[in-house]
């Protein structure tokens, strides 16, 4: 992720030179910086502004910069927010275990090294920007997997099913796939094996297998694809039963034809 003067960060400190020299290091990286001297300064501007990130202190004179963090992870809008703590006087491990506890994401030791103060943040807004991508990508699969007339589902090697959309519900009922295809009352055998094998194996595999829906028989084309988890496999299952019945009526008519 390219940083950039859209990376807006809030310096809480009650020293007003200390607060200088970060803001100084800041914008020299191209950093948008605001300030706040107190506690509930920083917070009130936490809840009117949009920041990319906060430079904490520790101690200030209002409240401890444990409480700020505390506060922070305590909203939704602020939960995922990088925080760098910054003390010159609570330095021992057990403040340090304290401030992390908290939920500050990391945690630096007065005076900081300006390099490393720079390169802690981009690494903490590179995380955040992929966890957001991450998030983005997520909900746009979720809706894909909701709304497409396909019948999809995540499915184990045993054909277990541990997410089903609508379509795939509407296809299968309350049964299992292993049920449904059990149901149809033939035998299968090597190509449900051929399928557990291509799911175990993080494999694509495409195949045909008969199924019972509500009373009738079905033919119907199923593909898996690797699903992001290891252990899991993505399945698209397709009703052929018509398509296939067309096919066969259509051989007919030409073998009857020659």
């Amino acid at each position: 992720m390219h940083l950039s003067s859209k990376q807006h960060i809030l310096v809480v400190d009650d020293n007003a030179v200390t607060r200088y020299s970060v803001r100084r290091v800041l914008e020299f990286h191209r950093f948008v910086v605001e300030e706040a001297g107190t506690g509930t300064e920083g917070l009130n501007k936490l809840a009117t502004q949009t920041f990319a990130g906060v430079v904490l202190d520790v101690n200030l004179p209002d409240m401890s910069g444990f409480d700020i963090v505390r506060s922070l992870r305590a909203e939704p809008r602020t939960a995922l927010l990088p925080v760098v703590h910054v003390s010159a006087a609570s330095i021992a491990t057990g403040d340090m275990i304290t401030g992390l506890d908290a939920g500050a994401d990391a945690y630096l030791i007065h005076p900081v090294d300006p390099n490393v103060l720079v390169a802690t943040l981009r690494t903490l807004l590179r995380a955040r920007h992929a966890e957001e991508a991450l998030r983005v990508s997520e909900a746009r699969f979720r809706e894909i997997f909701e709304h497409i007339s396909a019948p999809i589902a995540v499915v184990d090697a045993a054909l277990h099913t541990h997410e089903l959309n609508a379509a795939f519900q509407r296809l299968i009922g309350d049964a299992t796939p292993a049920d449904a295809i059990g149901a149809a009352g033939l035998d299968q055998t090597a190509t449900v094996q051929a399928l557990a094998s291509a799911l175990a194996q993080r494999e694509r595999w495409s195949g045909t297998l008969s199924i019972l829906r509500d009373g009738k028989l079905c033919e119907t084309e199923w593909r898996v694809s690797p699903y992001r988890e290891p252990d899991l496999g993505l399945l698209l299952v397709e009703d052929v039963t018509e398509r296939r019945l067309r096919e066969r009526e259509q051989r007919q008519e030409l073998d009857t034809a020659t």
